[in-house]
């Protein structure tokens, strides 16, 4: 699908097979920042706004099965549930937001393409932190 990107106009192609917007490294790197969040660490903060319904990101996925990856290991925080039995691995920035009893976004998958969409529950403005519910979260939460 077709999509222009709102930091910069240009129009790219969010599946990702062949990507057209001038930004390096990923499509949308002049909308977001990774900043400390106090009580959280490492988080995504929106540089620009977003209506809400807004797909904010786009990310492709690699997909391994839920056992493949246990406790010890450095990714074990890291997968979203895809299908019944099966994991997968976002390769953007949605594997670094935060999670919110309340967040702002939520995110969808497309099976087919590979990719998971976060889509803003309500509008985001510039210096907004972008979460996500967890929905099982294994920490103590920090809102």
């Amino acid at each position: 699908m077709r999509r222009e990107c709102a930091g910069c106009g240009a129009e790219f192609d969010d599946s990702f097979r062949r990507p057209a917007c001038p930004h390096p490294l990923y499509p949308h790197a002049a909308l977001f920042a990774i900043e400390h969040i106090a009580g959280k660490g490492r988080g995504v903060v929106a540089r620009a706004s977003f209506a809400a319904g807004d797909v904010i990101m786009a990310d492709p996925v690699v997909e391994f099965d839920e056992h493949d990856v246990d406790e010890r290991s450095p990714l074990f925080s890291y997968p979203f549930m895809w299908t019944p039995g099966s994991d997968v691995l976002a390769l953007g920035l949605s594997n670094l937001c935060n999670h919110s009893a309340s967040p702002n976004t939520r995110f969808e998958r497309e099976h087919e393409a590979r990719i998971l969409r976060l889509v803003a529950l309500r509008d985001i403005a510039p210096g907004d932190e972008i979460t996500i519910d967890y929905v099982k979260p294994w920490f103590d939460v920090v809102e």
